[in-house]
């Protein structure tokens, strides 16, 4: 009988991601009623902040642009990106990504690390932060993409904001936001009127987002990722408790910020007082 394995974290990524951004954008070529007050009811109408003539017909016709960092390259957002940008590429989408170069990045090891990513690299070599401003708007001018999409780069909304202002670029930006950081939170709401939306991973997220940081509940996108599940309730195993040790799996950074380790003694302790034979790799 197979052993059973409970996994700690949340740091496994699937479909789930791909599937969900993909259908938070069905674009149409019309544009939505202006007279109705009434707030959207869920993702999929965020296609009203898109102007008619920056709304391609096709999902296959949007060029999105995700901008991120490449100075690690283990870790949940990396896998996550890794993951979407094929499968949404193969759903049609045109998909760039471009990756911060720099003293603390390493774009070469990053695109070796994942070579299905089209990689852009974009240099700063001042290091100061009217060089990242001026690399990412050039970047963005060159490439015009309809949705550039922000990981982790707080320097792409006063960048997009400048070239708003200078009339160089329309596209619309977004946020994805993996973490419960305040810092994260504060950049989200100083930057609200330049970020068109935020896409969260979890419930917890979206409601700071909408709490803390002030956006709007229309702008607040609802992506989650994880394992696939058997819907089915759980069961005791046929035939009694399987042979062998229960084998428990942490997955994701040893940091008690976000990820909590800390539990872990409790949850060991908990186990070592019923007397059970278990198993923890790291």
């Amino acid at each position: 009988m197979p052993l059973p394995t409970l996994i700690l974290n949340d740091d496994l990524r699937i479909h789930p991601w791909l599937r969900r951004w993909a259908e938070s954008f069905p674009w149409e070529t019309r544009q939505p009623s202006r007279d109705s007050d009434s707030p959207p009811q869920d993702a999929r109408r965020l296609r009203s902040r898109f102007d008619q003539d920056r709304c391609p017909g096709r999902i296959a016709d949007v060029n999105l642009l995700f901008l991120a960092p490449s100075a690690y390259l283990l870790g949940g957002v990396q896998v996550w990106l890794a993951e979407l940008v094929p499968g949404l590429r193969e759903r049609g989408w045109q998909v760039q990504v471009a990756l911060v170069s720099g003293e603390w990045h390493d774009v070469p090891s990053y695109s070796r690390a994942f070579p299905e990513l089209p990689v852009l690299a974009v240099a700063n070599p001042t290091g100061s932060e009217e060089g990242r401003l001026r690399s990412i708007g050039r970047l963005l001018e060159e490439q015009q993409p309809d949705l550039v999409a922000g990981v982790n780069i707080a320097a792409l909304y006063p960048a997009v904001a400048r070239l708003r202002r200078q009339g160089t670029f329309r596209g619309r930006t977004v946020m994805t936001l993996h973490g419960l950081q305040a810092d994260l939170l504060a950049n989200l709401a100083a930057q609200q009127n330049v970020i068109d939306a935020v896409i969260a991973t979890n419930q917890l997220t979206c409601a700071l987002c909408r709490q803390v940081a002030g956006i709007p509940q229309n702008r607040v996108l609802y992506a989650p990722y994880g394992v696939a599940v058997d819907p089915r309730p759980a069961v005791p195993p046929p035939g009694g408790p399987p042979d062998g040790p229960l084998r428990i799996a942490w997955v994701g950074r040893l940091s008690e910020d976000q990820k909590r380790v800390l539990d872990l003694p409790a949850i060991l302790g908990q186990l070592d007082r019923r007397n059970l034979d278990y198993r923890l790799s790291i």
